[in-house]
């Protein structure tokens, strides 16, 4: 498809967060859903975690989730804990008051139905793709084939704040220890007895 493949090169070669973010909101609304949130948090080298957000929620809706302290009780972040396998909103249990009211609420703000990709990187990195829309997700084929191009929008995102996160690890490395010389394998010797 020849839309995806733009909107590709778009992330991939976003300048910063903001044109990422704009690319993002453009892929959301391409496979159909008018809101999204990408999230990563990931531990670089220096020890200190890091979150890079790229959200496209509305913020009376972010506003409402941190005052209300939701992602306490939110289903889609236990899931994304225990799982890697992308999942539609409507898998979720909503068997307390409290989760049934969160849902109602981001219903209220447009986030009806959706669908999450959870991240799981090999640096330890946690995150997530939530894609978010008033009419439901498909069935069957279509809804394997939508998980599938949430799931390659996510790595897309992933790959581009990876880079910049190396590219900025990368610029902090003091000029005089990247200029130093690595020291010198162990050298094995074999010598003759004879």
């Amino acid at each position: 498809m020849r839309g995806d493949h733009e909107l590709g090169l778009a992330i991939a070669s976003a300048a910063d967060l903001g044109a990422a973010g704009t690319a993002a909101r453009r892929a959301a609304n391409r496979l159909g859903f008018e809101h999204f949130l990408y999230g990563l948090r990931r531990v670089p080298a220096s020890g200190v975690p890091e979150q890079w957000v790229l959200c496209g929620y509305p913020k009376a809706w972010r506003d409402r989730y941190d005052e209300q302290g939701y992602l306490l009780i939110d289903p889609v972040i236990a899931r994304c804990i225990e799982s890697v396998s992308p999942f539609g909103w409507d898998e979720l249990p909503r068997d307390t008051a409290q989760v049934r009211r969160m849902f109602d609420e981001a219903a209220a703000h447009g986030l009806l139905h959706g669908l999450t990709v959870p991240l799981h990187g090999f640096q330890g990195e946690f995150g997530m793709l939530c894609l978010a829309r008033q009419t439901p997700l498909p069935q069957s084929a279509a809804r394997t084939r939508l998980f599938q191009r949430a799931h390659w929008l996510t790595g897309l995102l992933q790959a581009r704040l990876r880079q910049w996160a190396s590219d900025r690890e990368a610029a902090e490395v003091p000029a005089a220890s990247a200029a130093s010389p690595l020291p010198e394998p162990a050298r094995i010797r074999a010598e003759s007895t004879t």
